[in-house]
């Protein structure tokens, strides 16, 4: 959980339209060991090894979409996932540059 967060605004989604795969860096590998965090040492962070939870990526999202059921199948589990892993729930969406291209949760 991220501490004393109570919600979360995920933005610019749009610009992952297209992508065949979208990545989120879950924890590292240090010395063979899972850490979920950068180390504040900048030599450790240069032997660590990212690892991913990869999930399918989308087409396009419609401009039209005003409610969380009408993004793409592929975009509501890679949120779901960001909601899960954090256990702080989404409030809003944008899905593009205009003001009406935001959606609440």
């Amino acid at each position: 959980m991220i501490s004393g967060i109570t919600k979360i605004a995920i933005t610019k989604l749009d610009v992952l339209n297209g992508l065949k795969h979208v990545k989120i860096c879950t924890h590292y590998k240090l010395n063979g060991k899972k850490i979920d965090y950068l180390p504040a040492n900048i030599e450790d962070v240069k032997k660590c090894k990212p690892i991913y939870k990869e999930f399918k990526g989308w087409n396009k999202i419609s401009k039209d979409s005003s409610k969380f059921s009408d993004l793409p199948k592929e975009a509501q589990d890679y949120l779901q996932f960001i909601e899960k892993e954090n256990e702080v729930p989404i409030a809003v969406v944008s899905i593009g540059p205009g003001r009406r291209e935001t959606i609440e949760i």
